[in-house]
């Protein structure tokens, strides 16, 4: 019996090592190919058979792409942190059984600390590798166009035209996802303006993008608009930090993502959130103080209807909870010349409340100039 345990324990060991050489072989092919580690030296793929419960197909694609053309180095230090990237990929793939996680066509997640500006995780199905991950920017920049629309001159109280009949304050359009204020509040930039300064964040492309990308811009809303490289590898380097967005533009962004009752799933407090859903996309971003977490998931004809549009949420406040628990959570950062005050809304008049109206809290600007964006690159040395 022993005997027969240990033959059938062998062909398994086998196979799975098999299995895993085939899926690792665009990866290790190259016999000249660098070594690359986690954060506590381990090798990560195609060096040791015991590795195989810490996938990181997508993550070393990843950083390949960072290492320059002359890079010479045999063994290559990463942020990855094995214990997130392996809970990345158990949830991707729904091993988990508490997320109504079916099996999916492409998807990908990525966990950052975008306070020390390190890659912890990036998982991707079996299907989505680093240049297959990519999505349509539907909808996937509305904050970014909202906060450049608060720098001149708009507040979260500012009202919108949802329709003919039907007015929202920028707050309720930036939170329902409507179609109708972001073509007005474009119209009013000017879509040229607006591209531009997203390609000065470093979008390449207005109209695609992947998650390594997007993720490292709404790092740019977490850090209340500082510009820093989101790296997977460990080097020692000089970089810029670049003041993208002003600080009171991204506040207000933050504090509207971050109002839990405007949410179909609960996040922990002081977190935020943006979701995006379609019929054939989900993504959501989700960051704190310290920790962003991006989700991609193609193919929700496959989620059940009622819980596809909270999937990639619920997958990233997983993330979240196993990064940190709720009560080390600090609250989100309020940067900049703002003040809380007390409005009231009369059909299409926004009022200081007076006590006798049902009143709600915005954070509105010290002075007219408050939102005035301040580009002073800092050059800073990497820990």
């Amino acid at each position: 019996m022993r005997y027969i345990f240990s033959t059938i324990l062998l062909i398994l060991t086998i196979a799975s090592w098999e299995y895993y050489k085939s899926t690792t072989s665009t990866i290790d092919s190259d016999e000249n190919a660098p070594i690359f580690t986690d954060q506590n030296g381990n090798p990560l793929l195609g060096h040791s058979p015991q590795r195989l419960d810490v996938q990181a197909h997508g993550f070393i694609l990843l950083a390949k792409d960072q290492l320059a053309p002359n890079d010479s180095r045999k063994t290559v230090a990463t942020f990855l942190n094995p214990g997130v990237q392996l809970m990345a990929n158990e949830l991707l793939t729904g091993a988990l059984k508490d997320i109504p996680v079916p099996e999916l066509k492409n998807g990908a997640i990525l966990v950052a600390d975008h306070q020390s500006d390190q890659v912890l995780a990036y998982a991707t199905t079996n299907q989505a590798n680093f240049e297959k991950a990519r999505f349509k920017l539907d909808r996937v920049l509305d904050p970014f166009l909202y906060a450049i629309a608060i720098e001149r001159g708009y507040t979260a109280a500012s009202l919108l035209q949802e329709n003919a009949s039907s007015w929202v304050t920028l707050r309720e359009a930036l939170n329902r996802g409507l179609n109708a204020p972001v073509q007005q509040v474009l119209s009013s930039i000017g879509t040229r303006y607006f591209n531009w300064r997203m390609q000065d964040m470093g979008l390449k492309n207005s109209n695609y993008s992947n998650l390594y990308d997007i993720v490292s811009l709404y790092s740019i809303i977490a850090r209340g608009g500082r510009y820093r490289k989101l790296n997977l590898i460990k080097e020692e380097r000089a970089f810029l930090e670049t003041q993208m967005l002003s600080e009171e533009s991204t506040t207000i962004i933050s504090s509207i993502l971050g109002r839990t009752e405007n949410k179909n799933v609960i996040m922990p407090e002081n977190t935020a959130l943006y979701s995006i859903h379609s019929a054939s996309m989900g993504l959501a971003f989700v960051y704190n103080f310290k920790y962003i977490v991006g989700v991609w998931l193609e193919d929700l004809q496959s989620v059940p209807s009622m819980n596809a549009s909270k999937t990639p949420a619920l997958i990233a406040r997983s993330l979240m909870n196993h990064l940190i628990p709720a009560e080390r959570v600090q609250p989100l950062p309020l940067r900049g010349q703002l003040q809380p005050r007390s409005l009231c809304r009369n059909g299409l008049r926004i009022y200081p409340a007076d006590g006798l109206c049902l009143a709600w809290t915005e954070l509105m600007p010290t002075s007219t100039d408050s939102f005035k964006l301040k580009r002073v690159p800092a050059q800073r040395q990497m820990n």
